[in-house]
């Protein structure tokens, strides 16, 4: 896994999202999404970073196989 820190449109990228809907899932939060949350870093009001490593974890507890679909 790649050990570094990208921008909201990247990370959308990786997770399959826009970034409107990472945003809200990001403001949001798990309790209205009912999903885990996604972790981030905000390191001020504009400045929201995201760990490749991280997302790609959070990607991967959602996978589903064709034997696993229901």
């Amino acid at each position: 896994m790649r050990n570094e820190a990208v921008d909201e449109k990247q990370a959308a990228r990786i997770l399959g999202l826009s970034p409107a809907t990472l945003r809200k899932m990001r403001s949001l939060g798990p309790q209205a999404t009912g999903l885990p949350a996604i972790p981030f870093y905000r390191y001020s009001s504009r400045c929201v970073r995201y760990s490749v490593a991280e997302l790609e974890e959070w990607k991967a507890a959602f996978h589903v196989t064709e034997g696993d679909a229901a």
